[in-house]
């Protein structure tokens, strides 16, 4: 009787728990393709229920002098969790399916690149990156020096083995059995690992340079002087926008712009923050007027960047010139005004550039012409354009 009453109890907590797995919207039986809401929705609640049960069957149990039975029902529950837990790696090794896969790998470029599956099952494509594309697309399009026998052989055999890894995703020979779980067969990684090291020879080593680092001529006023970079290229450290403040600047920026309310002065870069120029430090900022900083990216930062982007290196140098006076004549109309705030900016105007002196050469070419570019940052001294 005793183990009759145990079993019935076992039964009807395993009932219970698919119960309010229903009530959730999970079949246990189906679990696998549930797995998250499994552990996300199901595992507190009926947890709690189960708690509550036992707790009432305790009480229960011992009016009927049946303790061992619960305690047999409670080894039931165990058995069930465990049975829901091996379910969810079972689902968790479906829902992975290709994208279990990622094998990195640093290239003759000098760059890191890395060969995994995009989407699931039999419709994963094979992909590389750094810039992501499918296997078949990059090893077709790759271009190679056909004299350069290594390179060939590598792009032959990068070919094959893309066909082979199809081929066993196609056939799902990707996963082995281990009892009723599915782990990466070794042949399937063999090959993914060998197809690392085979496109690791596609990558052209173009011998280009990282960027020198910039050499900073000191601050005027709490502001950027000069930059020079010896060597520029687009290989480098990432810049930076504007994010540093000072007290000068501080007043300078209160200066707004007839014309819209934006603040009449900019933060610029001396080496702009596409060129691996930081904006986190005032030897590398100068406040110029808002159509100064357009004509400088136009005449000086754009012509540079389509450079290094083309793969040059190039020589650049920026200065900005100082020596501007206070307008006294301005700060004294605005001190008897009581425009304080409007008489600090005038004062604080001193420190603006008169103008940003900038050259470059392509290192390298025969001869190359040095670029000379001056761009003025002349600035309104009218009464009427100072808002605030």
């Amino acid at each position: 009787a005793s183990k009759r009453i145990e079993t019935a109890l076992a039964d009807i907590l395993l009932i219970g728990l698919k119960f309010l797995a229903a009530l959730v919207g999970i079949d246990l039986d189906k679990i696998s393709s549930k797995v998250t809401q499994i552990f996300n929705a199901v595992k507190n609640p009926v947890n709690r229920a189960i708690k509550w049960f036992l707790d009432k069957a305790v009480a229960f149990s011992k009016k009927l002098g049946v303790d061992k039975a619960v305690k047999g029902a409670k080894a039931g529950v165990a058995k069930t969790k465990e049975w829901v837990a091996e379910k969810g790696k079972q689902g968790a090794a479906k829902v992975l399916g290709w994208l279990g896969f990622k094998k990195e790998f640093k290239a003759d470029d000098g760059r890191s690149h890395s060969i995994y599956f995009k989407a699931t099952d039999q419709n994963a494509d094979l992909m590389i990156a750094s810039t992501p594309q499918t296997f078949i697309k990059f090893v077709n399009s790759i271009k190679i020096d056909p004299s350069n026998q290594a390179q060939v052989a590598a792009r032959d055999r990068a070919r094959e083995l893309a066909k082979e890894i199809d081929q066993m995703k196609r056939e799902r020979l990707r996963m082995k059995t281990d009892g009723e779980l599915k782990t990466q067969s070794p042949e399937f990684t063999k090959k993914l690992e060998e197809l690392a090291q085979v496109s690791s020879k596609l990558f052209h080593n173009t011998g280009l340079q990282v960027s020198s680092p910039p050499s900073f001529g000191g601050l005027r006023g709490g502001f950027g002087v000069s930059v020079v970079v010896e060597r520029l290229t687009k290989l480098g450290p990432s810049g930076s926008k504007p994010n540093t403040m000072s007290e000068a600047w501080n007043v300078l920026r209160q200066r707004k712009s007839l014309q819209g309310g934006r603040s009449y002065y900019v933060r610029g870069h001396l080496l702009n923050h596409l060129m691996h120029g930081s904006g986190a430090i005032w030897e590398n900022l100068t406040p110029i007027e808002q159509g100064t900083n357009t004509r400088y990216e136009a005449q000086v930062e754009n012509p540079v960047y389509q450079l290094i982007h083309q793969g040059k290196s190039v020589h650049f140098e920026v200065r900005a010139v100082y020596g501007r006076n206070i307008n006294k004549e301005l700060e004294s109309a605005f001190v008897k005004q009581g425009r304080a705030t409007k008489a600090e900016i005038v004062r604080n105007e001193r420190f603006v550039p008169t103008r940003l002196e900038a050259n470059w050469y392509v290192i390298g070419e025969k001869q190359a012409t040095k670029q000379n570019v001056d761009v003025g940052n002349e600035i309104d001294s009218t009464q009427s354009s100072y808002v605030t």
